[in-house]
């Protein structure tokens, strides 16, 4: 911008010297959190909210897919989420295992009721959505982003984005020793580089890696 402001503007030389250099990519971020900093965090959160943090948090599902997740897409025998291509990001089919959490999680929303007539019956919720309004309607990606941003800031980590939950499921994973290619598969990456983003949290695998070389002494 300095160069072409001299050339256009300034007349102090004729070409850009730096046309043809490419600027460095920046790092994307990984951010994910401490048990103290997401209890504060988790706190803060509506009740509506919860569930649904809870669940990005265990299973690693971009917003969409966990807030618009619906039961057709759950298989609560074999504890698995699984999504279509149609839905993913990266158009590829994604089943994840769902663990006990994660679990308890869907069928607490499973058995949700809510008074209902002039009886005042408690009756299930009807809904194809995991996650819903007490009429059955879903709730939007924006409001649930609104809601996790708001309670950010008032637990006073304002930098945190309801995307960090993803974040945090995959550098959770690394720094417990999972292989990088089974992030990568839990995940939904496309590609390796993208998982190898959080291969810097676990530096012990390296150890262990070099470890494993046989002895000849």
């Amino acid at each position: 911008a300095m160069f072409n402001q001299a050339i256009k503007v300034w007349r102090w030389c004729s070409f850009n010297p730096v046309s043809g250099v490419k600027r460095e990519k920046e790092t994307k971020r990984v951010k994910y959190f401490t048990p103290e900093v997401f209890a504060q965090i988790f706190d803060c959160l509506p009740d509506w909210v919860r569930p649904i943090v809870l669940l990005a948090k265990y299973t690693g599902l971009r917003r969409a897919n966990v807030v618009n997740l619906k039961w057709s897409q759950v298989d609560m025998k074999q504890r698995m989420v699984i999504l279509d291509a149609g839905v993913m990001k990266n158009s590829e089919h994604l089943g994840i295992p769902l663990n006990e959490q994660a679990y308890r999680i869907l069928e607490t929303q499973k058995n949700r009721k809510v008074r209902a007539g002039k009886s005042n019956k408690t009756v299930l919720i009807r809904s194809s959505f995991v996650f819903c309004h007490n009429n059955g309607t879903e709730y939007t990606a924006w409001g649930v982003t609104r809601a996790f941003k708001k309670a950010c800031r008032k637990a006073g980590y304002p930098d945190f984005r309801f995307h960090d939950l993803r974040h945090d499921f995959c550098s959770q994973l690394v720094q417990q020793g999972v292989d990088l290619y089974a992030v990568k598969e839990l995940a939904g990456h496309k590609d390796i580089a993208t998982t190898q983003r959080y291969a810097h949290l676990s530096p012990e695998r390296l150890r262990k890696a070099v470890e494993a070389l046989p002895s000849h002494a």
